[in-house]
């Protein structure tokens, strides 16, 4: 069986009235790439960059002091402990070490965008949504040329090149227009 191209899948258009395309303005695009958008990798940081070396250098600390205390003794005998009840921190190890860093998008990932897409009714991008998951689940796929399809707006030829594995996250919301947005996840560049 010869293999299927993109282009070959096939999509139902789930509106009569074509979408709206809002393209984002100059601000939004900046706030977009200046801001980090996937927050559970600036979470991931923080509890093993920051959660994690605080929880082990305080259990380190408690388990020091205790047997500071049970061989010195409560009193003021530690030999550590001269002059000032403040603990000293050291950052070198901070500045010394190697950091690792989360991937980030390279700069071809915030190249391609289509704008926000505004549907006239919750059933158009309820099937929409549907759809295209269908189409994941089918073919591995689907690119920004189906979902464009889907609402009616004309694709362009580099629509097939974008596209989605997985619709985690897709959700849609009611627009005070009385249109709704269908808010996707961030597009990939989809090999042939």
């Amino acid at each position: 069986m010869a293999e299927l191209s993109k282009k070959d899948i096939q999509v139902k258009p789930v509106v009569k009235t074509p979408a709206k395309v809002k393209k984002k303005g100059k601000f939004a695009s900046f706030v977009d790439k200046f801001f980090v958008e996937d927050v559970r990798s600036v979470v991931k940081w923080g509890v093993q960059e920051v959660a994690i070396p605080a929880l082990k250098k305080l259990l380190v600390e408690f388990v020091d002091n205790t047997m500071n205390s049970m061989v010195y003794g409560l009193g003021t005998n530690d030999p550590r402990r001269r002059g000032s009840a403040v603990s000293n921190i050291s950052y070198r190890e901070y500045w010394s070490r190697p950091t690792r860093e989360e991937p980030r998008p390279s700069p071809r990932d915030d190249i391609y965008s289509f704008g926000t897409i505004e549907v006239p009714s919750e059933r158009a991008a309820v099937d929409a949504l549907e759809q295209m998951r269908d189409i994941i689940s089918r073919y591995g796929l689907v690119t920004v040329a189906h979902f464009l399809e889907m609402v009616r707006i004309q694709p362009r030829s580099t629509d097939f090149n974008y596209g989605w594995t997985s619709l985690a996250g897709a959700k849609y919301r009611r627009m005070p227009n009385g249109w709704y947005e269908i808010s996707l996840p961030r597009v990939m560049q989809i090999d042939d």
